[in-house]
């Protein structure tokens, strides 16, 4: 198994993109904290997904059922591009 440091440089940056993706893509508005706008991360903090898919340009940052909200939410996808990281 691969940890994400085995797959990107810069983990916080990473989470940084992912997490303002992720707000953008789910709508939540600043000052909105994740607990208020229905899920479940740990301290009501980003994390990143247990599953991260590797492509020749991008990563895909993939949230499971349950993973951090209820299961009719579905899972979600991240797509964050080498290019948003400055590496290419």
């Amino acid at each position: 198994l691969l940890r994400v440091e085995d797959l990107v440089e810069d983990v916080n940056l990473l989470r940084f993109v992912a997490e303002k993706k992720f707000r953008n893509k789910k709508q939540i508005k600043k000052g909105v904290t994740y607990e208020e706008a229905g899920y479940n991360f740990p301290d009501n903090k980003f994390v990143l997904p247990a599953n991260i898919g590797i492509g020749k340009d991008v990563y895909v940052l993939h949230y499971n059922n349950y993973e951090i909200a209820s299961y009719a939410s579905g899972p979600t996808q991240i797509f964050v591009t080498k290019k948003e990281l400055d590496i290419e």
